[in-house]
């Protein structure tokens, strides 16, 4: 409840003393939801810090077993608020290890029992306000899930694109996204921008990245980079200045329980920059005579509409750079440092993949000495840490700074 809920606040203090009051010695006594919920909490606290400082993967992997015996049942059973939840936990847990079949094949079924239960509807039950807020928020949880699975692994999102815009009308119902600003004597809300980020984020893989996507022709992509980086800097303007990512401020992620939330966010933002101008960039377009070498003439004047488009090259790689900035914040626990593993990872194959493209500017050259620097830091932290993310990520980078120094000597 005070690490994991923080970031995915799923189950609910009731939630866990409800479980953990019952006698679960007879699993046939109890659904297949409580029983799965009750492995896959167990399976999440010997993931977190204890007392020796260091988890307990073999007694978590125990636990996660037992969890998933009961799939099954699950699929078989009546859909139910236990069965939802404990599926989207396991999904994240995948999702932490980088499994990417698993995660897509749990987050399929938490979605179905999400839709069978019709969460994005809670309005017109006949309920308490704390159950339909617990409803709303578990429904955009299952939506923001399955749109970062689908984002990081190319699967096809199991939840309709229409639904997934429902979760902007939730009202904020968790103080786990309150930031404090303005020297603690205000607070602002990250539901919401959180919520308008992963719609986003689902725009942009089902239109720029889903295989019925990818053959576009290059004005219409064009235009669609260009509508996705207006719509990012319009989201980016919502935030207050000490909280915007790129605006130079302190952003205040040392404090919890703003951390986990505001750093993903922050992170979640250079990723679709990323995203967004990594398709322009790849076509090499820098100039406007670029893009009239590429287009018909009646097809070029499209790149007016925000001529940002020809900075593709510079934004992508100013990104990443920004991405890689944030590896001191990085999460301290197995889990939020899994979910976070993607983040930098992308940012440093950008990075390497920019150099090798084109390894004569200054600019690559820059890139190279961020790869090192980020190579030398991350080197520093996995020889002190136990976390096998952090050992991954070490030698990602170690090969990406490898590629990329091979790409400017031979330049």
């Amino acid at each position: 409840m005070e690490y994991f809920n923080l970031t995915l606040p799923v189950f609910t203090q009731a939630d866990v003393d409800a479980l953990f009051a019952g006698n679960y010695t007879d699993p046939q006594v109890h659904g297949p939801g409580q029983w799965a919920s009750l492995h896959v909490i167990l399976a999440v606290a010997y993931m977190l810090p204890s007392t020796t400082g260091r988890p307990d993967h073999q007694t978590s992997a125990l636990f996660m077993k037992g969890a998933l015996q009961a799939i099954n049942e699950i699929l078989l059973a009546p859909p139910d608020l236990w069965a939802c939840k404990s599926t989207l936990v396991m999904a994240v847990l995948f999702l932490s290890l980088s499994a990417a079949h698993p995660c897509s094949s749990l987050i399929a079924i938490s979605v179905q029992i999400c839709n069978q239960l019709d969460l994005g509807n809670s309005e017109a039950l006949r309920c308490s306000v704390e159950e339909r807020q617990s409803r709303d928020l578990l429904f955009w949880m299952v939506c923001a899930m399955d749109n970062e699975i689908s984002y990081r692994f190319g699967v096809p999102p199991a939840q309709k694109e229409d639904i997934v815009g429902e979760a902007l009308h939730i009202s904020s119902p968790s103080s786990a996204y309150s930031v404090p600003i303005r020297n603690d004597s205000d607070t602002f809300n990250l539901f919401h921008p959180t919520a308008e980020l992963v719609q986003i984020r689902s725009q942009i893989v089902r239109q720029l990245y889903l295989a019925s996507a990818v053959n576009k022709p290059f004005d219409q992509l064009l235009a669609l980079t260009g509508d996705f980086d207006q719509k990012l800097q319009a989201w980016l303007r919502k935030l207050p200045r000490e909280l915007q990512p790129g605006s130079g401020a302190s952003p205040p992620f040392r404090k919890m329980p703003v951390f986990p939330t505001l750093l993903f966010i922050h992170y979640a933002y250079y990723d679709c920059m990323i995203a967004i101008h990594s398709l322009v960039a790849m076509r090499e377009v820098n100039t406007a005579q670029d893009l009239l070498g590429g287009l018909s003439l009646s097809a070029s004047p499209g790149f007016a509409d925000n001529p940002r488009v020809l900075l593709s090259t510079s934004l992508m790689s100013k990104a990443a750079r920004a991405s890689l900035a944030l590896l001191k914040y990085l999460p301290r626990d197995d889990i939020n440092l899994g979910i976070a593993y993607h983040y930098p990872s992308v940012a440093m194959k950008t990075l390497a993949s920019s150099i090798i493209r084109n390894p004569r500017p200054a600019s690559e050259i820059y890139n190279l000495k961020i790869l090192h620097q980020a190579e030398s830091y991350l080197s520093q932290t996995a020889r002190d840490s136990t976390q096998e993310a952090i050992r991954r990520l070490s030698k990602a980078c170690a090969d990406c700074c490898a590629v990329a120094q091979r790409a400017i000597d031979a330049a």
